[in-house]
């Protein structure tokens, strides 16, 4: 695997400082940039990368420190929250099909991914999906995809890397009924 063309991404803070000095009505206001730590996701051999820009809860709380680490788990929803992040897909890459129980913004800034979906109803069983055929959509560059708790996967089908900014927002988690039980549509990895 060639090393990625695309640099490490910065984050660029812009907060007030507070306490406020007491001669003055408002606060010191200090920008700060960091280069974000762009770690590769564990399981998929260096292809998917990601740089977790910060996690908040929301309503966010300024007064606090903003928190860029990953969240546990899977490190994609953070609880009554929400988190920015960078994802990287190397040339000729996926991730693996998977749903979390949230709402996704992903803007596309290099390449053009594409989107996979299942097509029609299926069922998984044993950690496995059962359909036959899926949905394939490609994203151009500059798009922006709104995700609302699907299951799907991302693949780069090209000869140059992928790179998204992510905003992962917590949902409730949907329900459907299946032989008479209710059953929720949890976070699911395949």
């Amino acid at each position: 695997m060639s090393a990625p063309s695309l640099p490490a991404p910065q984050c660029v803070l812009s907060q007030n400082i507070l306490p406020a000095p007491t001669c003055q009505n408002e606060p010191v206001v200090e920008t700060t940039t960091q280069v974000l730590s762009v770690i590769d996701i564990p399981g998929l051999g260096g292809k998917v990368r990601r740089a977790t820009v910060a996690n908040t809860t929301v309503p966010a709380n300024n007064d606090s420190a903003l928190d860029t680490r990953a969240n546990p788990g899977s490190g994609i929803v953070h609880p009554n929250g929400a988190t920015v992040y960078y994802l990287d897909l190397a040339p000729r890459s996926s991730t693996p099909m998977h749903r979390t129980v949230s709402v996704d913004y992903l803007v596309v800034l290099d390449g053009s991914p594409t989107l996979v979906t299942p097509m029609g109803d299926f069922s998984v069983v044993d950690g496995e999906a059962k359909y036959t055929e899926t949905v394939d959509t490609v994203i151009p560059r500059g798009s922006t995809v709104v995700q609302r708790g699907q299951l799907h996967a991302w693949q780069n089908r090209t000869d140059e890397w992928v790179r998204m900014v992510v905003v992962v927002v917590d949902a409730e988690p949907q329900f459907v009924e299946a032989d008479g039980m209710r059953l929720e549509l949890g976070e699911i990895w395949l």
